[in-house]
């Protein structure tokens, strides 16, 4: 059995324990006490589990919570570049396209220069450098989050029914280890879920700090979605974009 295997099964045991003792662990996988601590050593490398005396625990998830769009800039900005340019390689010229709010997605907006798209947003800031770069761009009407810098409500869930988008990009506050997409408020949950609905193609715009967290209220999963991520060589079992995109060509 190889290390990733071996590491995986010891955060399978761990989801549903949520502790194991060497003992434990060195009989579930038929190891040497030097192997398990090699693994445990690598797995807690990683965030992914705390190594205590006589044994190990699984590590509490990571919470994310709101910030302000100014001090989400600042933050993986080089990393956001970087992935905001990949996405830019799912926009084909014509294509009616949604953004999410965020600053992952804003640095996809930033660098866009494909002739005819049209673009639908539910972001002021958005909105706002899509007409200064002279794109056709539509704000979705509703309640203001000032915040995050997104527009919400019943109203804008109805706004959004409407259309049908070639594709959509989306920021997310986290992705759990399930692939499940997670966002702290419950009114950008339901935008993004419904937005989502409406587009062919989606895409999630996230750094690799944004993996193996939780928050409170899940919109979608990478199951119906492209994940478009800075490199993370310890990430394994997210869904790795060259791997979507053929799947969408078959």
């Amino acid at each position: 059995m190889i290390a990733t295997e071996r590491q995986q099964k010891i955060l399978d045991y761990l989801a549903e324990r949520k502790n194991a003792s060497v003992n434990e662990l060195m009989e579930l996988l038929n190891i040497s006490d030097s192997t398990l601590r090699r693994d445990l050593l690598s797995l807690e490398k990683q965030g992914k589990c705390e190594r205590v005396h006589g044994g190990v625990s699984a590590a509490a998830p990571v919470k994310s919570e709101d910030m302000s769009l100014n001090l989400r800039r600042t933050e993986f900005h080089n990393e956001k570049k970087e992935i905001g340019k990949r996405a830019l390689d799912e926009i084909n010229e014509g294509d009616l396209i949604y953004i999410d709010a965020g600053t992952t997605t804003e640095a996809m907006l930033l660098q866009l220069d494909i002739p005819n798209v049209r673009i639908v947003t539910n972001s002021i800031n958005h909105a706002a450098v899509a007409a200064n770069k002279g794109f056709d761009v539509t704000l979705v009407g509703g309640q203001f989050k000032s915040i995050t810098d997104a527009i919400v409500g019943e109203e804008a869930l109805d706004f959004l029914e409407k259309y049908s988008f070639d594709a959509g990009f989306f920021g997310t506050n986290a992705i759990s280890p399930d692939g499940y997409l997670l966002t702290p408020d419950l009114h950008e949950a339901a935008i993004k879920n419904r937005a989502m609905r409406q587009c062919q193609r989606v895409y999630v715009l996230a750094d690799s700090s944004k993996l193996d967290k939780t928050s409170k209220i899940r919109f979608g999963d990478l199951q119906h979605a492209v994940l478009i991520c800075n490199d993370n060589p310890d990430l394994e079992n997210a869904l790795i974009l060259e791997d979507q995109q053929e799947r969408e060509k078959r």
